[in-house]
């Protein structure tokens, strides 16, 4: 019987032909995850926690605390908004990478 104007025995070639073409391209791509990930079924891996050893300066560490209470409240967009409202502020300066 033919299918599509094909035999069966060309039917059973082009399948094969297909699942080889498949798998070649498959064979790559879980080479390329296992390089990213470290093995076939591994997720990445968490960053790592930095300590960072609270400011001497207790005023600061207020400031950092409320800061942070306000941003679980508010959502990170609130450190853009002290930001813009206090440019120059040492107070503030944690929130740009520089000393409290």
């Amino acid at each position: 019987m033919q299918f599509g104007g094909m035999q069966p025995s060309q039917m059973m070639a082009l399948q094969q032909h297909t699942m080889n073409q498949m798998q070649q391209h498959q064979v790559p791509l879980q080479q390329q995850q296992q390089q990213q990930w470290g093995g076939p079924f591994s997720p990445p891996a968490p960053p790592a926690a930095v300590p960072v050893a609270p400011p001497a300066d207790m005023e600061l560490k207020n400031v950092i605390e409320r800061i942070a209470d306000y941003v679980t409240k508010n959502g990170p967009q609130f450190v853009d908004v002290v930001r813009e409202k206090h440019p120059n502020d040492p107070k503030f300066a944690f929130l740009s990478g520089g000393e409290g």
